[in-house]
């Protein structure tokens, strides 16, 4: 999963964004990457890779660079285009994956004039739907399988209720789930990732069932039941400063309000 940000706008006409599909392909050329999902936003971008070679890096520096070549050359602009370094998270585990392109594909919501994501032309959704010809670099089928046609994909990804019943038994996609949406909401990451997600992992505990809760417990190395309590504590104390950490879990909670309807051991 990688994130590209730039606190201007990165995409500013059509004609930018279609030129950064057709890099998509030239990275998938080049550098043996496979896109499985993609969101263009007006300040950002969001991919989801599949990077079988490694070549995660060369070809985020091939992206990025040729496209800030191509605004500037046609704005009169100069200097750097993004802000920052690209952002990404390693997924290890199919059974999250789906939520990852549910989250992708949901970001367009955040634009006021955008209802329905299959009217929305800057994302894969429209090609999961059928609604557009797939190009030859986009990968659809590892998640579409897991579904009984499109439509029920777009249910999936059109649901909005927040989960009202536990996250059972789903630790190693909870501790995933919450690293991807504070890579998308944290300015400074690798500064504040580890209070945030401790007390955002914290406040999801009443939501799991025991096994899970213990588990998390552990990664998180709480030594016992005294120590746990004042670990609550201190993650009340730091959502009432940080608003961000509760933007996560309800986020997270949204992304396990619908699952697929098959179980991802089932995939091949």
């Amino acid at each position: 999963m990688s994130r590209g940000v730039n606190r201007a706008h990165v995409f500013t006409a059509d004609g930018d964004r279609l030129e950064f599909g057709r890099l998509l392909g030239e990275i998938t050329r080049r550098h043996g990457v496979e896109i499985h999902a993609y969101c263009l936003m007006g300040t950002h971008f969001h991919l989801l890779l599949r990077c079988p070679q490694r070549g995660l890096s060369s070809a985020m520096h091939l992206l990025l660079s040729s496209f800030a070549r191509s605004v500037n050359d046609h704005s009169g602009r100069v200097g750097h285009l993004f802000g920052d370094r690209f952002c990404s998270r390693l997924i290890t585990d199919v059974r999250y994956l789906a939520n990852v392109v549910r989250y992708i594909h949901r970001n367009p919501l955040d634009i006021a004039e955008v209802s329905d994501l299959a009217g929305y032309r800057w994302s894969s959704h429209r090609t999961y739907m059928q609604l557009r010809p797939q190009p030859a670099w986009l990968h659809t089928q590892p998640v579409l399988g897991w579904f009984d046609d499109p439509d029920s994909f777009d249910r999936f990804v059109q649901s909005s209720d927040v989960a009202s019943g536990p996250l059972v038994g789903r630790p190693v996609e909870l501790l995933s789930t919450v690293d991807l949406l504070l890579a998308e909401q944290s300015n400074d990451v690798a500064r504040h990732m580890p209070a945030q997600r401790r007390a955002a992992l914290l406040t999801l505990f009443p939501d799991m069932d025991s096994e899970s809760a213990a588990m998390l417990i552990d990664h998180l190395a709480i030594p016992n039941a005294a120590a746990l309590r004042t670990a609550r504590s201190r993650a009340r104390a730091l959502r009432r400063r940080e608003p961000v950490i509760d933007e996560v879990v309800t986020h997270t909670q949204q992304l396990f309000a619908s699952t697929p309807h098959r179980a991802a051991s089932e995939v091949a």
